[in-house]
């Protein structure tokens, strides 16, 4: 029975299973043969069966998946899952990997008892990857059912005690089942942690109040970076306001409204402090050629963004091929391109508010 149920384990993908108050075994997570997480094991057990690993994984609140060690019943407890960290999922034929239940929220635990009590627990297991419910039953004196009625577990950002390092990492760890709301997350290396604002991947820079810009005399919106590490993009989301480059066109968030000279081309760019473009970046800018009002032409301030015009929602750049570093509390600044360039200005116009937002590698 043991032989083949380490067999069984290095062969199959298989999953892990629950026993209910009616005794039914329900789905819980796969278990994956020959492959574990490196480098996020905060605990580690000596322990009987994977079952017990799996019990000590419930009874731990940051507990996200483990690594179980075949030969030596080791139980290797992380804080991270394979999702939030795949460069660190590597092959080790002594060991397989459980991710912990994914019914998640809050603080509540599944109502369970350590080694010694006089509970009992019933996990199923099952190897056959087309016959999930066919598992054999192991019962002992170890923790009580974790029924799936009540099984919660803390997911990863949700409390200060298991930060992420960015709404990237709980994006990928969560997948469908993250909600957009406030996450704990490193900010400056692993020393300190802030609350973000998390939308999927983009994590919200800016407090209730919204930065804006204006159209000439060098007022454009500043903020201040709130983490830091690599950009892989910015977006913009417009809360209120236009700008326009003259009085008799159409306001709009992010451009020119004059079709004879700029052909509706966006002109709200992204700096560094030192007015070095960053998104879109400087050789993606267009310039006017020589000719009409502009007989030396102007200086790259405007650019063309496939699904993106002047009055969408969300001014969203594309990916940067090479990630700029930011460090916490670095300035930014966000411009309209005519003021940016001090270029053709007097005659504008209006101011834009909008939400800056980030997505960290």
């Amino acid at each position: 029975m043991e032989t083949k149920f380490w067999l069984s384990i290095m062969l199959f993908i298989s999953r892990i299973g629950i026993i209910d108050a009616a005794g039914q075994c329900h789905l819980a997570e796969y278990s994956i043969g020959g492959l574990f997480l490196r480098g996020h094991t905060f605990k580690t057990y000596q322990v009987g069966l994977p079952e017990d690993c799996y019990c000590r994984c419930f009874q731990e609140l940051i507990c996200q998946s483990f690594n179980f060690v075949l030969g030596q019943n080791l139980c290797e407890l992380n804080k991270h899952t394979k999702e939030a960290r795949p460069e660190d999922f590597v092959p080790d034929w002594k060991r397989f990997y459980v991710k912990r239940v994914t019914k998640r929220g809050s603080r509540k635990s599944a109502n369970l008892k350590g080694p010694g009590s006089n509970a009992r627990y019933s996990i199923c297991w099952s190897f056959s990857p087309n016959d999930y419910e066919s598992a054999d039953k192991q019962e002992g004196q170890r923790c009580e059912p974790p029924h799936l009625s009540h099984v919660e577990i803390i997911s990863l950002g949700t409390i200060r005690e298991l930060p992420a390092e960015s709404c990237s990492e709980i994006a990928a760890s969560e997948g469908n089942k993250m909600v957009n709301r406030k996450y704990w997350t490193y900010s400056d290396g692993h020393s300190e942690v802030i609350e973000a604002y998390c939308e999927d991947d983009w994590q919200k820079i800016n407090g209730k109040e919204p930065v804006f810009f204006r159209t000439k005399d060098n007022e454009y919106g500043a903020f201040n970076m709130t983490k830091s590490g690599r950009v892989k993009t910015m977006k913009l989301v417009h809360r209120s306001g236009s700008v326009r480059c003259n009085p008799s066109t159409g306001g709009s968030y992010w451009g020119f409204t004059n079709k004879f000279l700029y052909h509706d081309k966006l002109t709200t760019i992204i700096t560094d402090d030192n007015k070095n473009a960053i998104l879109p970046p400087l050789k993606k800018l267009e310039g006017l050629k020589p000719g009409g009002s502009y007989p030396r032409g102007a200086k790259q301030h405007f650019y063309s963004l496939d699904g993106n015009s002047l009055k969408s929602p969300e001014l969203v750049f594309r990916n940067l091929t090479n990630p700029f570093s930011v460090s916490l509390s670095q300035e930014m600044l966000i411009w309209y391109g005519q003021d940016w360039k001090d270029c053709s200005e007097n005659e504008n116009k209006g101011k834009t508010c909008v939400d800056v937002y980030v997505w960290y590698e």
